[in-house]
């Protein structure tokens, strides 16, 4: 039998008397056997309870600390920072009556005591004043009341955010509204050794991540991660575990090791003390500081405009690695997965990575890198699948972060780290109002666009396909135009337009063709099908009776009545639908370009979501013909050439 003698929580006292206290109660324990002996080295788990108003009052928090005793018997922790099943240590209304400390060692129930100072300390934690210049709130215990004037002249300290909160950090994130978001510098580490391995660190937006796959095979108390299993048992395991690719050490060397869901929140640790595997508002944080827009890091799927490219190595991954430029340092690599029933998968191809927050009782958020593309895929997939894992460290409560920067409109004076959320009078934003353009941030730090200017165009009567898919039309300076890109599956006479090549046979065909994006039938819908240009001068005809394929003169006609190809761009783009910044979009002509990406002639797929390509009738040569693009980042049409067995859009002009 195994009992705890407990030091007295008034020998720990000291531990509060700073002008700041910690948000955590010290707590030690000496660990001995019945005959009074102590017992070296043995791991245990603890569950603390904190009982409201009586020892058997409601329970407002409750954690656990998986321990090890050291050579005294002596086990350590403290009560706050332990993996949390109920309630939040921060919310605790230590001024609302007594609170009682209740301890368990696994099933064994070791008492409950009232604590007595310690909790005024930590009182403290919730007595707050923000100020502003028209009077100050007090809050304490999460109370608060407007005590008008008082600080009026302190007009700088306004706007004090709480630390992390994903509120302050990611603006305009509801799914991160009331998040914690770990936002900490490496302050000048660079790297970490852990179970024997060295990792490198890298500061992204304010975040310290590893530049590495986590490789340990054993938790943060020593535990090992079981190995080894075959398929059947790596499908029906709920408890950690972990694999090598294809069983390979050059692999692990290389990508390092694959976990399963469950070795993430193991209340073991899998990563090192002070770090813990990134939450999916973490990532979303991590994407918005490379520049992805609030919509897109809410979005499940393939998100982002070249997040992905900044994220990927420029080695070890399978040609083409789109765009990858390795710009932040996380050095992405294509270390593929263990599916959930086995096999392993997609090394070179994609790289993918566990957030340790859940979507359902089977299935957990991840990220995913892929070679053809810069974007990034979030979604869910069965916790059982073998990922690989990076760290995050984790935020020091004590530091309060902010904007330090005094020429920005939100400076925070009291800062004293700053956790980028500057803002700059003048710099481009999005305020989230269709009707706006031009979003900057104004002069009250509030993000504000101006009113777009009236419509360039008039609505045509449209027209109908073969396929029955109906076209909405406008009229700009005489011509009018489909509103929307051509999805049509068969030629004007009914013959069937070839589509499910393989890539070689799309990279020499010299018939019309067309694909889907990635085969996927919203793509269809959003943006209409991709045709390489034989199939817009096929004599069966691709446009509906009475239309054509645009030819480069009338794309020329539209650019000029727009006021040009440098400004033109802008006033094609629709204004939703693109990668911010989509700079320039006002969509006043009526045209509500989009950005449906590109099949090369070789056959992957890309661009979709940044850049919109639309075929001329026109040949520049043999092997090359005309063609448009918007892009996201400017206001300007331009005017190129590509190889013919390209997969482009087509709008289509009446006759």
């Amino acid at each position: 039998m195994k009992t705890f003698l407990t030091l007295s929580l008034q020998f720990l006292l000291t531990s509060f008397l700073f002008s700041q206290s910690p948000l955590g109660i010290p707590y030690q324990a000496v660990m001995r056997n019945a005959d009074g002996s102590v017992m070296v080295s043995n791991a245990v788990e603890l569950t603390f309870m904190i009982h409201d108003v009586s020892a058997t009052g409601t329970v407002v928090y409750q954690e656990s600390h998986a321990l090890t005793s050291n050579a005294q018997g002596l086990l350590s922790c403290v009560v706050g920072n332990g993996v949390v099943s109920q309630g939040n240590f921060a919310n605790i209304n230590w001024g609302g009556g007594a609170k009682f400390l209740h301890v368990m060692m696994g099933s064994t129930d070791l008492g409950t005591q009232q604590m007595l100072s310690v909790p005024y300390a930590l009182y403290s934690n919730g007595v707050g004043v923000r100020v502003s210049e028209t009077g100050d709130t007090l809050t304490i215990g999460g109370n608060s009341v407007i005590v008008p004037g008082i600080s009026a002249a302190n007009a700088n300290n306004n706007n004090i955010p709480t630390s992390g909160l994903g509120a302050v950090v990611l603006p305009g994130n509801n799914t991160c509204a009331d998040q914690f978001i770990n936002v900490v510098g490496c302050n000048g580490q660079t790297s970490l050794t852990y179970d024997g391995r060295t990792y490198d660190l890298v500061e992204i937006g304010g975040q310290c991540w590893f530049a590495d796959n986590l490789a340990t095979d054993q938790y943060r108390n020593g535990d090992p991660i079981p190995t080894g299993l075959d398929n059947t048992s790596w499908l029906n395991t709920t408890a950690g575990a972990y694999a090598i690719y294809n069983n390979d050490p050059v692999n692990d060397v290389t990508y390092g090791k694959l976990y399963n869901w469950y070795t993430t929140v193991d209340t073991r640790g899998l990563c090192p003390t002070g770090w813990h595997v990134p939450t999916d508002c973490e990532w979303m944080y991590l994407e918005g500081s490379l520049g992805m827009s609030v919509v897109d890091q809410e979005n499940i799927d393939y998100r982002g405009t070249n997040q992905g490219g900044a994220l990927k190595a420029t080695t070890n991954w399978n040609s083409p690695n789109t765009g990858a430029t390795n710009s932040s340092g996380f050095t992405g690599l294509s270390g593929g997965y263990r599916d959930f029933n086995g096999p392993y998968v997609n090394i070179g191809y994609g790289g993918y990575w566990w957030s340790s927050i859940e979507g359902d009782s089977s299935l957990a958020w991840f990220r995913g890198l892929y070679h053809y593309s810069t974007v990034v895929h979030r979604s869910t997939t069965n916790k059982r699948v073998g990922f690989r894992v990076r760290c995050i460290k984790e935020t020091d409560l004590s530091i309060l972060n902010g904007c330090t920067d005094g020429s920005a409109c939100n400076f925070l004076a009291n800062a004293t780290q700053d956790d980028g959320s500057c803002l700059y009078s003048n710099a481009t934003c999005d305020d989230g109002d269709s009707n706006t353009t031009n979003d900057v941030i104004n002069s009250e730090c509030v993000c504000a666009g101006t009113i777009l200017p009236p419509p360039l165009y008039t609505m045509g009567n449209g027209v109908t396909d073969i396929d029955g898919n109906f076209y909405p039309s406008i009229i700009i300076n005489g011509q009018e135009w489909m509103q929307k890109n051509l999805a049509v599956s068969k030629y004007r006479n009914g013959d069937p337009i070839p589509t499910g090549l393989s890539d070689a046979t799309w990279s020499s065909t010299t018939n019309g063709a067309y694909f889907i994006y990635n085969n996927d039938a919203v793509n269809n819908t959003t943006y209409g099908k991709l045709y390489n240009w034989y199939a817009g001068n096929d004599s069966r005809g691709l446009c509906p009776t009475g239309w054509h394929v645009t030819s480069d003169a009338e794309w020329t006609t539209l650019e000029t009545s727009l006021g040009g190809s440098s400004v033109a761009g802008g006033k094609m783009k629709s204004i939703t639908g693109w990668t911010s910044p989509n700079n320039g979009a006002t969509n006043v002509s009526g045209f509500a370009g989009l950005p449906g990406g590109v099949r090369g002639n070789d056959g992957p797929y890309g661009l979709i979501g940044s850049e919109g390509y639309w075929w001329c009738s026109n040949e520049n040569d043999s092997s090359n013909a005309w063609l448009r693009r918007l892009y996201y980042g400017n206001s300007y049409v331009i005017r190129f050439s590509s190889i013919k067995q390209s997969g482009f859009s087509v709008r289509c002009v009446r006759d």
